[in-house]
């Protein structure tokens, strides 16, 4: 297969109401979208970055800058004939892992489609639907909280992940499992921790969690360690997860029993499933995250966490949950709690071309595989 024509498209997709995290407030989601044309067809990826570079550290701009710029001119009018021979080529970029998987979602769903299969049957997905989880951002009262997860739960929902940060944790936990005693529940601190809230960590043991995500920071697993040994309940790792080798280190310091894979926060296909059998090998439960990706970036998503590891409802969700208009026709649903698996070729998604070019913030065509060779629109 080989890729001769590539259109970037900067999209800013408009939420349905802003979420708040540990890191700051979300009110619109930028997206470098890749559309490329090879001898296979048409297929699209997706970088799903914020705004700021307060997560992975990239941005949709940083994205696009190493998109054009280095690894689109290492495969423009090369033959491509498997995801890892396409990463072979961009390993001489470090990082930038939202970039990379944007650019090897293309090259897998050209792939899959080439050979008459959807991502899921291309990666080996054995089930033919997830089940769907919420994550609820930090809400300006307890009462509000409560009323958003009591509508969340009768949607269908069957995961409820709540947000937390210092001075927002237990009484928010309290008050949602007082409401809701039977509902699986996660919490989520992006982070915001420190050794010095060991204690406050330790005292929601007792509210029967499925897992404390990411308490500390991204570079700390000593502490990540030093909790899970104090507590019952699994401790989940998120954002300290970008590599393989960071992986291992978390398993052999005991810094987590549960672990989140998202695509673009690993770079992709091939280090998600490599993810996966590392931890179905350790006994350590996996499941999908989300970044609130476009309905392109969900689909890879559903694809993932058809497989055979992932045991917790995945962070996906019907697209009018989240934003004002998404990139596909129709749109996505949800159906007691649970998300159809694609089976079309590719992507398995109908994506709506004439509404992204209509409303893209810039549009970067690659004919040749120089910058010399863009025009923005």
């Amino acid at each position: 297969m080989i890729v001769h024509d590539v259109e970037l498209f900067h999209i800013q997709l408009e939420l349905t109401e802003p979420f708040v995290t540990g890191f700051g407030r979300v009110e619109a989601r930028d997206l470098i979208l890749i559309r490329a044309q090879s001898d296979a067809g048409v297929s699209w990826g997706e970088a799903p970055t914020l705004r700021e570079p307060v997560y992975t550290g990239e941005t949709a701009l940083s994205s696009l800058h190493v998109l054009g710029d280095f690894m689109l001119p290492a495969v423009l009018g090369q033959s491509i004939s498997s995801a890892e021979e396409l990463l072979d080529r961009i390993a001489f970029v470090r990082g930038n892992n939202s970039a990379r998987y944007a650019i090897e979602s293309t090259i897998v769903h050209h792939l899959a489609a080439a050979g008459g299969q959807s991502t899921s049957q291309y990666l080996g997905g054995v089930r033919s639907s997830v089940d769907c989880g919420l994550s609820v951002g930090i809400r300006p009262d307890l009462d509000d909280l409560v009323a958003f997860v009591a509508d969340g739960v009768q949607t269908g929902f069957r995961r409820i992940k709540l947000k937390i940060r210092p001075g927002w944790d237990v009484e928010p936990v309290r008050a949602v499992r007082a409401a809701f005693p039977d509902v699986m529940l996660s919490v989520d601190a992006n982070g915001a921790y420190s050794r010095q809230h060991l204690d406050i960590l330790t005292g929601l043991d007792g509210f029967d969690l499925i897992m404390i995500e990411q308490p500390f920071g991204y570079e700390d697993l000593t502490t990540h360690a030093a909790l899970q040994r104090r507590i019952g309940t699994r401790v989940c790792l998120d954002e300290s997860l970008d590599s393989v080798s960071s992986l291992e280190s978390a398993i052999e310091l005991g810094a987590c029993q549960a672990v989140n894979i998202k695509l673009s926060r690993v770079g992709g296909f091939v280090a998600a499933k490599a993810f996966h059998d590392i931890c179905q090998a350790a006994d350590i439960p996996v499941w999908c995250g989300g970044v609130f990706e476009s309905a392109i970036g969900q689909s890879d998503s559903l694809a993932l966490a058809s497989l055979p590891g992932f045991v917790f409802p995945a962070d996906i969700g019907p697209s009018a949950r989240y934003f004002v208009r998404d990139l596909i026709d129709p749109w996505i649903d949800m159906v007691d709690g649970q998300m159809p698996v694609p089976t079309g070729p590719g992507i398995g998604f109908g994506v709506d071309e004439d509404y992204i070019r209509k409303t893209a913030r810039g549009v970067w065509r690659v004919p040749g595989h120089t910058r010399e060779n863009w025009t923005l629109t």
